[in-house]
């Protein structure tokens, strides 16, 4: 565990396989009426890590002669890497489970989790790319359930304690916490930002060295853009606590960053659809332009955040697609 701001500490799960169980953050602001952001993974092992990490700090603060009163817990998202750990946190700890209505309409159940994964976006991704489309349809339930349930000991929650609204706040220790609803990497995703500090929690949307990652069905690369350029704008923005990696120390030339990058990833692809003229070009082609001489693995992650831009682009009036077999072809509107 890490003190990563005055009264506020980090406890960094391990996670394992690199990308595929990645090292997540949980942040604990003790106090008088204290709180638990995001959950983690719930396997035993890292709940039983967490706890005694939990435990550290309580004895921590009562060393301080300071009041430990910790009884809240609140996901950023409803992704498993942040609120798998939530059921077991609150039986070892008894925590109060804080959910927003949209994350609690996704992680009721394994069904309503599954139903979410299945809203089709505006490009038809199982055509797009017809073998990786079908390998997902087929693989689904065996992949939701042993990659998400059991690597990352996943158990969903039919009861939330504490139902709240996006947009609102949440008061911490006598403070006020402003939850913003901050769509991007996923359509349910909330940030937690204390003005008077500066402190800002972003999950996801944002992070320290690596870009966040987006694709189908959750992202939208529109809402995330929105989403950065709001949180650019909040007054007093001091340090960014991110789900993944250290914190940000520069938070406005961060945000600043992402949005270039994105913007520049974006005209990247529209560069590629507008060289393919009439004929238009293929997803799998795509891919192997931009990821040439690169691993499979890397062009199935890349995979995603092309999707969302293509489905931007077309969004904006700028391409379209035809399907012509089973395969999807994207070109500009203007090509001639």
């Amino acid at each position: 565990m890490e003190e990563v701001a005055e009264g506020i500490f980090r406890i960094t799960e391990k996670g394992a396989f690199g990308a595929i169980k990645p090292p997540v953050n949980i942040y604990i602001i003790p106090g008088s009426n204290g709180l638990v952001y995001d959950a983690g993974y719930g396997t035993i092992r890292d709940v039983r890590f967490f706890v005694s990490q939990f435990r550290r700090i309580q004895d921590e603060i009562h060393l301080r002669g300071k009041p430990f009163n910790v009884r809240r817990i609140l996901p950023s998202h409803a992704h498993p890497d942040h609120f798998s750990g939530l059921a077991s946190l609150r039986k070892k700890l008894g925590l109060s489970v804080v959910l927003t209505r949209p994350m609690a309409a996704i992680i009721a159940s394994r069904q309503t989790y599954r139903a979410s994964y299945n809203t089709p976006g505006s490009v038809p991704v199982a055509v797009a790319n017809a073998f990786i489309g079908t390998l997902r349809e087929r693989t689904l339930g065996r992949m939701v359930s042993f990659l998400y349930e059991r690597l990352f000991g996943t158990e969903f929650i039919p009861d939330p304690d504490i139902l709240i609204e996006d947009n609102t706040d949440i008061d911490i220790n006598g403070e006020p916490w402003q939850i913003i609803h901050s769509p991007g990497h996923s359509t349910d995703h909330i940030s937690l930002y204390n003005q008077n500090t500066g402190i800002l929690f972003a999950g996801d949307n944002i992070l320290r060295s690596i870009t966040t990652w987006l694709g189908p069905p959750k992202s939208d690369l529109q809402a995330y853009l929105r989403t950065l350029e709001f949180l650019l704008k909040l007054p007093n923005l001091k340090l960014i606590l991110s789900a993944h990696g250290s914190a940000i120390t520069n938070p406005r030339e961060r945000i600043s960053e992402l949005i270039r990058w994105r913007h520049e990833r974006t005209a990247h692809v529209l560069k590629l659809v507008r060289e393919s003229g009439v004929r238009g070009i293929a997803l799998y082609e795509m891919l192997n332009a931009l990821y040439e001489k690169e691993s499979w693995f890397k062009h199935r992650m890349g995979e995603g955040w092309v999707i969302v831009s293509l489905e931007y682009l077309e969004r904006q009036g700028i391409i379209r697609h035809r399907i012509v077999g089973k395969k999807v072809y994207f070109s500009c509107v203007d090509a001639v």
